[in-house]
């Protein structure tokens, strides 16, 4: 009886491993690789980074915002790291039919309101974002510009 315990042990000792090591891990914003020319204009996008998704084979970087300014075609907002220090501020302008997260309701960017947290998604290796991952329209880019102070 001993002895059946004791080969019983030494295949679970065996199997649990490989089992665990068969399951895809947790992906984090290290797994994601941003475009040369989206880290060329925004090199701090990597510290933004809130968590990484796949959906449908693409891996969506999530980030998180606060509408500073909104004016006619442009919406400014503020950007931390995950710290909470202040990054970067970026103006931006969206094309029709995109939009973000404010909670958990989407909102078009052009209806943004200042003090407005919102969150989106950038897809891996692209220059455009979207409200949730594995929706929006492909290759609905948004323009960004430098926030004037």
């Amino acid at each position: 009886m001993m002895r059946t315990w004791v080969k019983g042990a030494v295949i679970a000792m065996l199997v649990i491993p490989g089992a665990a090591m068969a399951q895809k891990p947790d992906m984090t914003c290290y797994d994601i690789r941003y475009s040369l020319d989206f880290l060329n204009v925004y090199p701090n996008a990597p510290a933004i980074c809130e968590e990484v998704k796949e959906v449908d084979g693409v891996k969506y970087a999530k980030m998180n915002a606060t509408v500073t300014k909104t004016e006619k075609g442009y919406t400014t907002v503020a950007f931390k790291d995950v710290f909470g220090n202040k990054i970067d501020k970026l103006s931006l302008e969206a094309v029709e039919g995109s939009s973000v997260m404010v909670g958990d309701k989407e909102v078009a960017w052009n209806g943004l309101k200042v003090g407005d947290k919102l969150t989106f998604w950038l897809p891996e290796r692209s220059m455009h974002v979207v409200g949730q991952p594995g929706r929006g329209k492909p290759g609905a880019p948004i323009i960004f510009k430098a926030a004037a102070e």
